[in-house]
């Protein structure tokens, strides 16, 4: 700390290096060889930089035998060929150093130790390969060659001369954006049907060579003319199909009227009925609002679809759509009111009456996510899960398709459902969070109370002090008693623990533990009955379950079903990155949220009363409150992005009042503005008014949660968005924040439950289909379909 108080870097007190991703500990390497034999006296390991051959690892070696009469070499030699196999045996290949120097004494500063920044920069006088026993360096075809080249500049190695063509790509110190690199560089230069699934399951030079072989064997044969079947169309870019501003602004406005109405009408029943009984206007209140709001979507229904919904194919933009819009906002507004039955007989029942045919016996439906409910066919003894998406409608250029859904029969046994045990246990617990999920939206991500809610509702917690839960919700679905969770855990949107599952009928309950410094990802879902193991990282999308095996400390996961990457992550690396540095800061004071709090319902309270007093009607009122409260939102998002910079910076850094004054406002924004504007272009208005980059008047973006960081994403013309798909441009890596630009090109559709992470650039065309997840920085050539985590390309 200098004499003005500021707090100044100026390097690392260890001896930490980070080497093509990996995060390394030189003294790890160091303890190994000075243990290895009474002839190493002292080492030092260090990084040298190479313009041409990028970074190394240097070992310098003092030891205790006289090299002077060795003429040849040869003692110097055989020591060195005995340390390097040491490392390989004892080391990952990515910590054994490639270049060894021999000195009969070290360098010293002026404190007395080895001068590590004068051996920094020393050449080496040799470079020697890093491989496995049983190895092989020559490639037996010219694909291998072209192959192993790809891998020396994907992968950033060191020697292509000295490449083991049988080992993996983690093994010779390849990381997941090396891997990125070289699935773009296959596509250019050999294969433009790679993907960076193929390269994880083969992740060796001579797997991956003889797979893409045969791949292009395949494409110059039969497949060839499948693949032309299987060839995506792009309409014509001169389409006149362009959405309605009208329309969309007049049902804006009655949506806006029917969020209202009973509320209004209400009052004056109770004024009428001359009631001042405040228990009594609360009952009324709880009562009739809810039967208003869902026997209006019945009576909506009918009038608008008098014989009901019918699959097919139809033109976007029409009357047909835009009838379908308008029912899919009221389901969306009133959700909330349904989530109180959700799981019973009266969900059910209300299903029925809105077009859905729905088993009488055994059914069990936990989710709102619904969107034509005249296509839903749900048979008896069927169990459908909270979260699970049931969407009939899919885009496809300038039209749109409603498909059937049927969910059949399971097989029939004991049922234990309707037991009082799992009702007092299970759902009514589900029951309590879905209806108090807002008082954790109210606390903001990663509180310091998740935790300790956690541990005294019975969950075995080791550190409390560092675990960090952005979303707490998906932690109370289950008994917490059957949880086991490890400090310095980090999990992100949207992670989900269920430590019950349906079998045959049956609730079976399981314990669920998670390790030390284990982080997951957006969307992962993770099973009873299973463990994960220390320092693993859980991608997003991932499921993972009991039948998927053990996985080991360090272990990379990801994929539906869920398994292991062939790399992983260095326990160092989690300690090294500031995970207990920003334990404290990640989040704000309670002071500080609950002064936010105050201080946004105060602005939202007078913009109310400025409005009231100009005397206008109640409709136009509203509007206006609404154009000012979005204006608030871009004027405070569009400044707080200007502070950011799009590189890696801490979290606590982002975390003042502007950060949480802006979280507050756009949290409410989201619960109670946003679903008016989904599927219009004035959601297309707002993105753009908050930083995003769209191009044209034809984009397509269902809910405001499907774009994240709006200046860092830039959206082409004819884009389709759907139902819970997600456009983000930033990770936490190591509680990290890094940001990075990401853009869609035109004529893409992203369908439901799909992601795309930061870095991604959709080139146009693309079709990314349900539950896929494209990755860090990759590159996916026009008029390509997706499918799958990691993803794997479907037609082009």
């Amino acid at each position: 700390m200098d004499s003005s108080g500021e707090l100044r870097f100026v390097g690392r007190v260890d001896y930490q290096i980070k080497l093509r991703g990996q995060r390394i500990e030189t003294g790890e390497i160091e303890h190994v060889l000075l243990n290895f034999s009474n002839a190493v006296v002292n080492v030092c390991v260090v990084k040298f930089s190479d313009g041409l051959k990028g970074d190394i690892l240097h070992a310098f070696i003092q030891a205790n035998i006289d090299f002077g009469s060795d003429g040849l070499g040869h003692r110097k030699e055989a020591l060195k060929s005995e340390l390097i196999s040491c490392c390989r045996l004892s080391l990952p290949l990515y910590m054994v150093p490639t270049a060894w120097t021999f000195v009969s004494f070290f360098p010293l500063n002026a404190n007395g130790k080895v001068d590590r920044k004068a051996l920094q920069q020393v050449a080496p006088v040799d470079v020697v390969g890093v491989s496995k026993s049983g190895a092989c360096y020559i490639p037996r075809t010219r694909l291998e060659e072209d192959i192993r080249a790809i891998f020396v500049e994907g992968f950033r190695l060191v020697d292509d001369e000295n490449v083991d063509l049988t080992a993996s790509f983690g093994e010779l110190g390849g990381t997941s954006l090396g891997a990125m690199r070289a699935v773009i560089l296959v596509r250019q230069k050999v294969y433009s049907g790679m993907d960076v699934g193929l390269l994880f399951s083969y992740p060796s030079v001579r797997l991956l060579s003889e797979v893409i072989k045969r791949m292009m064997e395949d494409d110059n044969g039969q497949k060839v003319s499948q693949l032309q079947k299987n060839q995506l169309i792009i309409p014509d870019v001169d389409s006149d199909v362009k959405p309605s501003i009208l329309l969309e602004t007049l049902g804006i406005i009655f949506l806006l009227f029917y969020y209202l109405s009973p509320l209004w009408t209400t009052n004056l029943i109770l004024r009428a009925l001359k009631i001042n009984n405040i228990l009594m206007w609360i009952s009324f209140y709880i009562l009739l609002i809810p039967t208003k709001q869902l026997l209006t979507y019945i009576i909506m229904k009918r009038l608008l679809f008098p014989n009901g919904m019918r699959a097919g194919k139809y033109e976007l933009y029409s009357w047909d759509y835009y009838r379908w819009w308008i029912l899919n906002r009221v389901w969306i507004l009133n959700s909330t009111y349904l989530k109180v039955f959700l799981g019973t007989q009266f969900y059910n029942m209300y299903l029925q009456l809105c077009g859905a045919k729905v088993g009488q016996k055994d059914v069990h439906i936990y989710t709102t996510h619904i969107d034509v409910p005249d296509l839903l066919k749900i048979q008896n003894s069927s169990v459908i899960s909270q979260d699970v998406i049931l969407n009939s409608l899919s885009h496809n250029g300038t039209t749109y398709e409603l498909n059937y859904i049927r969910i059949g029969d399971v097989e029939q046994g004991i049922y234990n459902l309707n037991s009082w045990y799992y009702l007092r246990k299970i759902w009514f617990r589900q029951l309590v969070v879905s209806n108090f999920s807002l008082s954790f939206h109210i606390l903001g991500p990663c509180h310091s109370c998740y935790p300790l809610i956690l541990k005294w509702l019975g969950a075995q917690i080791e550190d409390d002090d560092d675990i960090k839960i952005a979303q707490f919700n998906g932690f109370l679905q289950s008994p917490s008693n059957l949880l086991t969770i490890g400090s310095g855990m980090t999990t992100f949107d949207e992670v989900l623990l269920i430590t019950n599952k349906t079998v045959k009928g049956q609730c079976v309950v399981e314990k669920l533990a998670i390790g030390n410094n284990v982080q997951m990802g957006n969307n992962c879902l993770i099973y009873g009955g299973t463990t994960i193991p220390p320092y693993s990282v859980v991608g997003s999308m991932t499921c993972v379950t009991q039948e998927d095996g053990m996985f080991e400390p360090k272990d990379i996961i990801l994929g539906v079903p869920a398994r292991k990457m062939p790399f992983h992550m260095s326990p160092t690396s989690l300690a090294a990155d500031g995970i207990n540095k920003t334990k404290i800061s990640l989040t704000c004071s309670y002071w500080q949220k609950i002064t936010a709090e105050l201080l946004a319902k105060s602005i939202l309270v007078l913009f109310v009363l400025v409005i009231k007093s100009l005397n206008i009607n109640m409709c136009f009122s509203c509007l206006l409150l609404l154009v000012i409260y979005s204006a608030l939102l871009c004027l405070l998002w569009s400044s707080l992005y200007e502070k950011r910079q799009s590189e890696p910076q801490p979290k606590a850094n982002t975390l003042g009042w502007h950060y949480i004054m802006s979280g507050v406002i756009r949290r409410d924004y989201t619960l109670f503005v946003s679903p008016l504007l989904g599927g219009t272009q004035w959601l297309i208005y707002l993105l753009r008014g908050l930083g995003a980059k769209i191009i044209g008047n034809d984009v397509l973006i269902t809910d405001f949660q499907n774009v994240l960081d709006y200046p860092f994403i830039t959206i082409f013309n004819h884009v389709r968005i759907s139902t819970r798909a997600i456009i983000q441009c930033h990770t936490y890596e190591q509680r990290i924040l890094k940001l990075m630009p990401t853009t869609v090109g035109p004529y893409s559709i992203l369908r439901s439950m799909s992601m795309v992470f930061p870095g991604c650039q959709l080139k146009g065309g693309n079709i990314i289909n349900p539950c896929t997840l494209i990755l860090k920085d990759d590159q996916l050539p026009e008029n390509t379909e997706w499918l799958g985590c990691p993803p794997k390309m479907i037609a082009h």
